[in-house]
Formats: structure tokens, C-alpha cells, sequence
């Protein structure tokens, strides 16, 4: 080429190789560059001129199972010489019968410059490697590429070894299956599969864990053993454990296969003989349901969550009563084979209705803003629809299990209230009280009046969250003595649930150093508070008072010496007269007058203090009829308030919107024999007690009004009403959260006369019968 610039070469055919080195030199304007293209060439690249012998098919990798027949290709064009081809070097010959090896010639056209080799019955003496050669005149021989004939050898068959037809397992528990397949060559492959019929068809699970062992002779076959780490499942029971085999000279895989008897533990399932929901009280049956091989003798064993139900030994379990403790119980059913133990369990989910917790009211106290959360545990299934009310307000302030309070003041203390409803079922209520914490508030009447040498009593009222740690009392601006004072001086706390704490200042036998005001303080953690009262003297009884005051006692007793001779004038006549069947009676009618120690007409004023505000007193008084059969008020049947009344019904804005009625409905000698109170509380059960007269809650009532049967002394429960009299006096109305500071001083009272006129038709009797009794006609008490 000498030093002419080429940039491309053409190459028709190379046939013999050797080394040249040809450099390209490419000059440029703007740059030199040198490349040296260093490229193997044959000999025979001096002769491609037109028409000149060459190679157009070359013989290709061909493969063929043994005893078929091979072709390995090649064509040459433009033929010049003799053609030929060798078998791994060795030359066969160049007449187209290859008459020194039989089964191999050479085929094709001539023409067409066709020499194809084919070789009949292949064995594996023909695994070799190939190439079609061409002489030329005065030339070297052209090779082709060299081509490789691979003869195929597929595995004669597959076995199991050391297996039947079938075999027996245990879920669970591995087993080594070997399966062995011979002839081979190249060696075959070993697939390991469950299916659910010895053909292998319908594959259910592929199976991994296997090991090869390849054994491969002289001439390339090769024996495999194929082992397979088996672990059997329950559900391959009654179905194939198949090992398959494959080979590219086979057209079908190789199968051998087992039968599968898998024995395995209960499987157990618990169900309900029912779709209905369990209710409280109702029966249920419960099925054990279990999947096992051996499916005989099996054992059961019943347990309710952690406890054996020792009488229930079979398949079935019944309950014959639902009962709130079987809720979210897990009944579990154990059954037992030769194999192992399986279980199934069921969890009773029980409908029934909200249930208050042991304690129905919590209380809770939070310093002034923090936050407070308020828990409505309620039990109920299903969920109940929870609403939240303070007391005194009907308004719904928060929905659900929980009420959250962000920065709680003074404002949202009171007592809350959540309601739980469930369709079919009374709704339950649950109280929470909360407090606010702060310093104590003291409460105290800003008067009293006393005489000199009685004795006195100044009620001082607390309130306020904690409950007070020392309550003092001041005379001016000292300490009260009580060691001091010849015990003259007595200081008396009564306790109140809740928030309040009552506690009295006693003066026996009144000086007139005591006339001076009084401070009661309260200290608690968080401050301290106080009230004065000032004690103020009352004018004892004047002389010209006091001597119409014994005349006049005389004369009572004069009085009541005649009372009681007509009174047993009266029962004599009325004795008679009842057995004349006289069913006629006049009525009596009566004035409940209320008179003071000194007997001035009261006024009315009760002691009733909570924080800084004063009650709101109503008092009222009704003339009522008493028969005339019980003129002497010898006893009352219920109901009182069809004889007379006498009622105060007061209320403060302090007792979280709530009123005390107080109605002494009857009145013998200064007593009084009925109070209530009102209150938005219905608990969940009512105390028993001879006075347990309307089903409401038993509040207690300090000193006690009435005595029950047998008894006579406090302390005990009352319940709304009494049935017994008592003197009017002062009375803490402990109503809990709802009332905690209410204290009512009611006087004695007297019951004055008024007589009833004599109808027309008395006096008609009268003049029949023999004695007419004057007592009939007017009673004085």
C-alpha cells in the first residue's frame, strides 16, 4: 500500500493468517496524528481479484441425540480444488461417500458447491469437532470455521429409593427421600413437587431443599441422586410426592412418585351454636370442631380462660346462663390424637347494660388552671352514647367516655354528671366532683344576741378545697383561751362531705367581757380566710313582764288542772258516744304560732352561710283541719300535711343551683317531725331503715331528728322523711357535694287554739244524747 493515505479496507476472506502491521498515517491542518492499526491478514490477501475460491456457509454448533442423524453444513463458491473435511484434525476424504467410514458422506449439489457432512446413527463416538477444507492451485488448502457436534444422551429412567408405593409421615417431621436417575449426558436436572395425582399434574407445592450427587464415567454420562429434606404438611395429605427429571433430549420429563399418608395433630376450631347476639341471661352452646388424623379416642379438655371445666369432657360445652363475668371470657377447647395437641378458642362477647363502677361518685381536685380530665367508667356492651351535664344545668356540655377542662377556674368547680344510654336498657348516671384548689372561704353571721348568764353558740361555716388544716378563733384581736376560762369556752368542728367544714364557738354562762367581736380563720396550704361576728347583748326580761309572767304561770296551772279534768270528761263522753255509733265529727282548727326563747314571736332568721352570701329564706304557715277524734295530738298518721303545716324552704346561690326545702309538717310541744331536701342524686341502692319511706337516697342528718324503732340514740341514716318528733333546734343538713354549708336554727314552736263552731246537725245530737261533752266543742294545748 506504501504511503498512500487508506482509510478503509476490504476484506473478502482469510484463509491462512499471519502478522503484518500496517500504519495509517492521517495528516491535518490542524493536528498530527499517528495510528498504527495493527491487524492479522492471511497470505491470501494478494489474491482477491474477482472469481477468485471462497468460503459462503461455514458448518455451526449442532447438537443431536444419539442414534439420530447429523448434518453439519458448508458451501464454497467459485470451487478451484478438491474439497474435504476433518474430524478433530483427522482428514476423512474427498469422494463423497466416505466409503472408509459408513455412516458419514458428504451431500449436496455441486453446482451449488454443496458439502455437507452427514453422519447416520449418531453414538457417541461422534461427539467431536468439525471443519470443511478446500484446496486451490499453487495456493494453500481454505479452512472453514471449526463447528462442534454434541451428541445427546438422555437419562434412562428415575427412581425413589428405598420407597414403595406409598409411605406414611407425621406433619411436621422432616424426612430424606433420595430419587436417582442414570444415562444421562449432560447430566439432567431433578425437580422435587407435591401434586395432587402421581402424573404430576395439578402442582400444589414446589419443594426446594434437595442436594445433588453427580456421577459422571469415561464417556460423560453421568448417574445423579437427587435427596430432598422433606417436612410434610396436613394438607398433603392423600396426595403425590413426585420427583421429576428432565433432559433436553427428552421430550417428556422422567416422573416417579409416591402416595402421601400424612398423620397430624388436631386442628380445632370453637364455634357458636347461634348468630344471635349473647345477652345477659341466656344460654349458649359451644361446638369443638376438630381436624385430625388418627381422627379416634380423641380427648377434649374444656377451660374458661385459665380454670379447667372439669364436666365438660366431650365436643360440646353449654352454658346454661350467661352471666356479666362470662364477657370477653376466652372459652378454649383442647383436643388431644396420637399425634399431638391442638386447641381452638372462643371469646364471649356478652351484651348487657351500663354498670356503675364499686364507687358511683369521684372527686378530684386541680390547682386553678390546669387542665382536668374528667372519665365516665361506665361499663356497658355495646359502647353506650355518653353524655355530660354539671349539676343544676340541663344543658349537654360534652359527649363521649371522656370531658376535658382546659384551665380550670374557680367557675368550674360544681359537681359533673355523665349519662349512659343504651337502647333497651335504664340509663346509669356517674358523678364527678371537682374541686378548685384555693385558700379557704369563711363564712359567719355578722350578729348574735345572747343574755348574760346563758348560753351562746356562733357557727362558723369553711369551704374551700382542701379542707382546712387549723381553724382559730379570735376574741378582738386575741386568741381565744380555751384552757383559761373556768371551760366556759368549748369549740366543737363538724366535718361536711366535700368541700365544707362547720365549726362552732360554745360560751357557757355569758359575761359581759363577752360582748366583743369574734374571728373565726381558716388556713390551709393554699392561704387563709375569715369571718367576724359580733356578739351583741339581748335585755334580759323586764320586772313588770317578769310578775305577770308567774301570775300568769299560777294560772296555767290552774288551768291545766281544769284541762285535765275535762279532758277526761271529753273521752268518757267520747267513749260513749262511740258506742252509741255516733260516726259525726266536728273539726278543730288550729294556729302554729313560733315563738323565741324569751316567747316573742321569731323572726325567722336562720343561720344559713355559704362563702360570702346569705340564703334567701321563703317560710310559710298554713291553717289546717285536724279531726276531732285526736283533739290532744295523741299521735298523727301520715300524711302530716293533711293535718296543718309549718314549712321554710330556703336556698343559696353558693349550693351549686340546688334548694333545701326543710317542712316540719307537725307540731306537738316545740317538735317537729319532717325534712327534705332536694337534690339530683338517685343512687344505685337505697339504704333499709324503719324511715325509708319513698325509695329516695338517705342523707345524714347532724344531730340526729328523729329515733328508729328500738333505738335511741344517734348516730343513723334518715331517710327524706321522719316519723318521730324532735325538738327544733340547729340541724347540718350534710347533703354532700350538692349542699355543703347549709345550717337552719328553727325555734320552738307553740300551737295556740281556735275553736270550731257546733253545726246544726251536733247540736241535733246533742240533744239526744245523755251528756254532751264540752271538750267537743273547744280544746286548749
Amino acid at each position: 500500500l506504501g504511503s498512500q493515505h487508506v482509510r478503509f479496507l476490504k476484506y473478502h476472506l482469510l484463509l491462512h493468517t499471519s502478522s503484518s502491521a500496517l500504519s495509517c498515517l492521517l495528516d491535518n491542518a490542524l493536528m498530527n496524528c499517528r495510528f498504527f492499526i495493527i491487524i492479522m491478514v492471511s497470505l491470501a490477501i494478494l489474491a482477491q481479484a474477482e472469481g477468485s475460491q471462497r468460503f459462503v456457509e461455514h458448518p455451526e454448533e449442532t447438537k443431536v441425540i444419539i442414534g439420530q442423524t447429523a448434518v453439519l453444513r458448508c458451501r464454497i463458491e467459485n470451487q478451484e480444488g478438491l474439497v474435504t473435511w476433518a474430524k478433530n484434525g483427522f482428514i476423512l476424504g474427498t469422494a463423497r461417500p466416505l466409503p472408509e467410514f459408513a455412516r458419514y458422506s458428504m451431500i449436496g449439489s455441486d453446482e451449488l458447491g454443496e458439502y455437507h457432512l452427514q453422519i447416520r446413527n449418531v453414538t457417541i463416538q461422534d461427539d467431536a469437532t468439525y471443519q470443511c477444507q478446500a484446496t486451490r492451485l499453487a495456493a494453500p488448502t481454505q479452512v472453514s470455521l471449526a463447528a462442534r457436534l454434541a451428541v445427546l444422551v438422555p437419562p434412562s429412567n428415575a427412581k425413589l429409593e428405598n420407597i414403595g408405593s406409598a409411605i406414611t409421615v407425621s406433619e411436621g417431621d422432616e424426612r430424606i427421600v433420595s430419587c436417582i436417575s442414570e444415562g444421562g449426558k449432560p447430566k439432567p436436572s431433578v425437580h422435587w413437587f407435591i401434586a395432587s395425582n402421581k402424573n404430576g399434574m395439578d402442582v400444589i407445592r414446589a419443594l426446594h431443599y434437595s442436594e445433588d450427587i453427580v456421577m459422571i464415567n469415561e464417556q460423560m454420562i453421568s448417574t445423579i441422586r437427587s435427596q430432598l429434606k422433606y417436612v410434610p404438611k396436613r394438607t398433603e395429605d392423600g396426595h403425590f410426592l413426585v420427583c421429576q427429571v428432565n433432559h433436553e433430549a427428552l421430550t417428556t420429563p422422567l416422573l416417579t412418585a409416591v402416595a402421601l399418608t400424612v398423620l397430624y395433630a388436631p386442628k380445632v376450631t370453637v364455634s357458636l351454636n347461634s348468630t344471635e347476639p349473647l345477652t345477659e341471661g341466656s344460654s349458649a352452646v359451644l361446638f369443638c370442631q376438630a381436624d385430625a388424623k388418627p381422627d379416634q379416642n380423641l380427648k377434649y379438655l374444656w377451660r374458661q380462660n385459665s380454670n379447667v371445666l372439669h364436666a365438660a369432657n366431650g365436643p360440646t360445652l353449654q352454658i346454661a346462663e350467661l352471666q356479666y363475668q362470662h364477657h370477653q371470657s376466652v372459652f378454649t377447647c383442647e383436643v388431644s390424637n396420637s399425634i399431638g395437641t391442638g386447641e381452638g378458642s372462643y371469646i364471649v362477647s356478652l351484651l348487657y347494660s351500663p354498670r356503675l363502677p364499686k364507687k358511683d361518685s369521684t372527686v378530684l381536685s386541680v390547682d386553678s388552671g390546669q387542665n382536668v380530665t374528667l372519665h365516665c367508667n361506665i361499663d356497658a356492651n355495646p359502647p353506650p352514647m355518653i353524655k355530660w351535664f354539671k349539676i343544676g344545668s340541663s344543658e349537654v356540655i360534652a359527649e363521649g367516655m371522656n370531658f376535658t377542662i382546659d384551665k380550670a377556674t374557680v367557675q368550674h368547680q360544681g359537681t359533673y354528671m355523665c349519662e349512659a344510654r343504651i337502647s333497651g336498657y335504664k340509663p346509669q348516671k356517674l358523678t364527678t366532683v371537682l374541686y378548685i384548689n384555693g385558700p379557704p372561704r369563711v363564712s359567719l353571721n355578722p350578729f348574735k344576741e345572747a343574755v348574760e348568764g346563758s348560753t351562746v353558740e356562733m357557727v362558723c361555716v369553711v369551704s374551700g378545697y382542701p379542707l382546712p388544716d387549723k381553724i382559730r378563733w379570735f376574741k378582738g384581736k386575741h386568741p381565744v383561751d380555751f384552757d383559761n376560762h373556768h371551760n366556759r369556752f368549748e369549740k366543737s368542728k363538724i366535718l361536711n362531705k366535700g368541700d365544707g367544714v362547720f365549726n362552732i364557738l360554745k360560751i357557757i354562762n355569758v359575761h359581759g367581757t363577752d360582748f366583743d367581736d369574734f374571728n373565726c380563720t381558716a388556713y390551709n396550704k393554699h392561704g387563709i380566710g375569715s369571718a367576724v361576728i359580733k356578739l351583741l347583748p339581748s335585755d334580759p326580761m323586764p320586772l313588770y313582764v317578769m310578775i305577770p309572767g308567774v301570775i300568769g304561770g299560777c294560772v296555767a296551772i290552774l288551768v291545766l288542772a281544769c284541762a285535765l279534768f275535762i279532758v277526761n270528761r271529753k273521752y268518757l263522753c267520747h267513749s260513749k258516744l262511740s258506742r252509741q255509733g255516733s260516726g259525726e265529727n266536728g273539726d278543730l282548727t288550729v294556729k302554729v304560732e313560733a315563738l323565741d326563747a324569751l316567747g316573742r314571736p321569731y323572726q325567722y332568721q336562720p343561720d344559713i352561710c355559704d362563702s360570702n352570701d346569705q340564703a334567701d329564706a321563703v317560710f310559710n304557715k298554713d291553717y289546717v283541719s285536724i279531726p276531732q277524734d285526736n283533739p290532744d295530738f295523741d299521735s298523727l298518721p301520715p300524711p302530716y300535711s293533711s293535718y296543718y303545716q309549718d314549712s321554710v324552704t330556703f336556698s343559696n346561690g353558693n349550693l351549686r343551683g340546688s334548694a333545701i326545702t326543710l317542712t316540719p309538717r307537725s307540731n306537738k310541744g316545740g317538735n317537729m317531725v319532717h325534712m327534705t331536701y332536694l337534690g339530683d342524686r338517685t343512687p344505685s341502692s337505697v339504704h333499709t331503715s324503719p324511715d325509708n319511706l319513698n325509695g329516695a337516697y338517705l342523707r345524714s342528718i347532724s344531730p340526729q331528728l328523729n329515733a328508729s324503732s328500738g333505738s335511741s340514740l344517734p348516730p343513723y341514716s334518715v331517710e327524706m322523711g321522719i316519723n318521730s318528733l324532735r325538738p327544733y333546734g340547729v340541724y347540718n343538713m350534710d347533703a354532700g357535694s350538692y349542699f355543703p354549708n347549709g345550717i337552719l336554727s328553727i325555734p320552738l314552736e307553740t300551737v295556740l287554739e281556735v275553736s270550731t263552731p257546733i253545726t246544726g246537725d251536733e247540736h241535733s245530737d246533742s240533744t239526744v244524747n245523755i251528756l254532751r261533752c264540752p271538750s267537743q266543742n273547744s280544746t286548749r294545748v
